[in-house]
């Protein structure tokens, strides 16, 4: 996490593939299970001021959520975001090709320029897929859980199409990393050893009630 913040040269790779997205569609859904979907969504909840590019997120392949998902936007003026970080989760894999079946009934002939895809540089499904059909694929931080790539392309690619600033959630994030690693009594650390005195307590469970509405999907991540 610590070399991924303090590493700010991708930031603009990433902009520049949300300012295509932007530029050229109305809509952006976002296909993932688990991390994938929520590390982007923990961070959108905090978005103020969106983007004219609306956002959507499938998180599972429930067939009457999908159809009411494809129903409501022009397939035609939307972008698709596949994240699978092993490119073989097989919810993922089942979204996307849904959603390429949806484009093809709507007589969407360049499936590539809709799909844009985030998985690991080795061969998988999801990159064998976004090859055939000459898709933009993106990879994923190998080093970093799906689960924790939210200061990744994974996150941030979603956030910046939302309209938030990829720096000032480097910045913010960087501050509170230095008050954990520095300073013994910051409230991170304070939680964390509450934490692990509990769990050795015997206690494994920890409940979270948001207060604050826009960190509902915090408390999910």
């Amino acid at each position: 996490l610590i070399s991924t913040l303090n590493d700010t040269s991708k930031l603009q790779d990433m902009k520049n593939t949300a300012n295509e997205i932007i530029n050229n569609f109305d809509d952006l859904v976002v296909l993932g299970i688990g991390g994938s979907n929520l590390c982007p969504l923990s961070l959108i909840g905090l978005c103020e001021n969106q983007s004219d590019t609306k956002l959507h997120f499938a998180d599972n392949i429930d067939p009457h959520c999908m159809e009411q998902l494809l129903k409501k936007v022009n397939l035609k003026n939307t972008a698709f975001l596949a994240i699978s970080k092993s490119g073989q989760t097989i919810e993922t894999l089942s979204q996307v090709f849904i959603c390429l079946d949806a484009l093809k009934e709507n007589n969407v002939t360049n499936l590539g320029k809709h799909l844009y895809i985030i998985t690991d540089p080795i061969v998988n499904s999801l990159r064998k897929i976004g090859n055939e059909i000459d898709a933009t694929i993106l990879d994923h931080e190998p080093g970093i859980g799906g689960r924790f790539s939210t200061f990744t392309n994974v996150g941030l690619i979603p956030a910046i199409v939302a309209g938030l600033n990829p720096e000032e959630i480097h910045q913010g994030a960087q501050i509170v990393c230095n008050e954990v690693f520095q300073d013994k009594t910051s409230e991170p650390a304070k939680g964390a050893a509450a934490s692990i005195a509990l769990i050795n307590k015997g206690y494994s469970s920890t409940v979270i009630m948001p207060y604050i509405s826009r960190l509902t999907n915090f408390t999910a991540w």
